[in-house]
């Protein structure tokens, strides 16, 4: 039960490629890596995908709690996430980008 998330915006933002975020403790135990969550991010509520878990937030930092869950099981593998991670870091493009060319918008979209 991690009480941390690292995640990356959908549809990408090339300078917040991963943030950091509190898992409240309602919603331990069911965030994974590879599930889509909504979190704030300024004042706007935007989706975004897991892609890693922590339990501890980086040093000097205050972590907001985020918002919801939106899968019940993770829509990317960790091995295609892995995959996706080393192509956004060889072609100098967010994660974000990467996920959008492999599974297309439809698992990327926007929450409103």
């Amino acid at each position: 039960m991690s009480a941390f998330v690292h995640v990356t915006p959908l549809p990408a933002v090339a300078t917040l490629a991963r943030l950091t975020y509190a898992v409240p403790e309602t919603l331990r135990g069911l965030v994974r890596v590879g599930v889509r969550v909504v979190v704030p991010l300024g004042p706007r509520r935007v989706t975004a995908l897991v892609i890693g878990v922590g339990d501890q937030a980086p040093e000097g930092v205050t972590c907001r709690p985020l918002i919801s869950l939106m899968d019940d099981c993770p829509i990317v593998p960790e091995k295609l996430l892995q995959l996706l991670e080393w192509m956004a870091d060889y072609y100098l493009a967010p994660v974000g980008d990467a996920l959008s060319l492999a599974v297309g918008r439809a698992l990327t979209t926007s929450s409103q």
